[in-house]
């Protein structure tokens, strides 16, 4: 999304959905991508992948796997 060609970013890339998604969600999620402001998506994503937050792990009370 943030290296490829302009236009090039496939909203719905394999593994995404358990099956395929109806017209109307691929639509949408191309619309979507298409709004997307490149700087502010890698400004976020950097955030995220610098974020230590294991210090909240125990507090997951719901059936999680963790990768």
């Amino acid at each position: 999304m943030l290296s490829g060609p302009a236009g090039g970013f496939r909203s719905t890339f394999p593994g995404l959905f358990a099956g395929k998604p109806s017209q109307d969600v691929v639509a949408l999620l191309d619309a979507v991508a298409a709004d997307v402001r490149p700087n502010s998506v890698r400004i976020a994503l950097e955030a995220i992948a610098a974020a230590d937050l294991r210090h909240v792990l125990p507090r997951i009370e719901v059936p999680t796997l963790l990768v």
